[in-house]
């Protein structure tokens, strides 16, 4: 049977940041659809979108705000899209944040769940035929103190949590 956020229990999600990572970035050339193996969600993308390449080589697409907001080059200057050649990957990093998400790890025993992200996409955690260490993680935006679920979810796979967040100091 398939979970979704809202049967999950809010009071249970602890509070994390993200470390610093690097991952990849590009600006799409033409119009395509790229596919995010761990959570399997595709996305329609059009020439200007940014579609960023994670660190188990997923796909996914984010606002040109979020780029820049979370994002940095390696040697820490602000990301500009439109000075990157289109349909290349660059290597960048996040950036040293302080802004906190919550989640609560679903473990693998409990079987595979889906979540919606606040962009109506559809995403699929503990799925068969992905690694996924003791499970995935179900994440929420904070909201002064506490995870707003009615802003969506969004999955982070275990295997890449252990890499990219760590408890946040609150």
């Amino acid at each position: 049977m398939e979970k979704t956020m809202t049967k999950i229990n809010t009071s249970a999600m602890t509070p994390v940041v993200a470390t610093v990572y690097e991952l990849r970035f590009k600006v799409a050339a033409v119009k395509e659809t790229v596919w995010n193996y761990l959570k399997d969600c595709s996305y329609e993308v059009n020439p200007g979108d940014i579609i960023l390449n994670g660190t188990m080589g997923e796909l996914w697409r984010v606002p040109k705000e979020k780029l820049v907001k979370k994002y940095e080059n390696l040697d820490g200057t602000p990301i500009d899209p439109s000075a990157v050649e289109p349909g290349v990957f660059h290597t960048i990093r996040t950036k040293v944040s302080k802004d906190i998400s919550w989640c609560v790890q679903v473990p693998i025993y409990e079987g595979p769940f889906e979540t919606t992200t606040e962009q109506g996409d559809v995403l699929k955690g503990n799925r068969e035929g992905v690694r996924h260490g003791q499970g995935d993680y179900i994440f929420m935006a904070d909201n002064g103190g506490k995870p707003e679920p009615s802003w969506g979810a969004w999955v982070v796979n275990g295997n890449v949590f252990a890499n990219t967040y760590q408890a946040a100091e609150i």
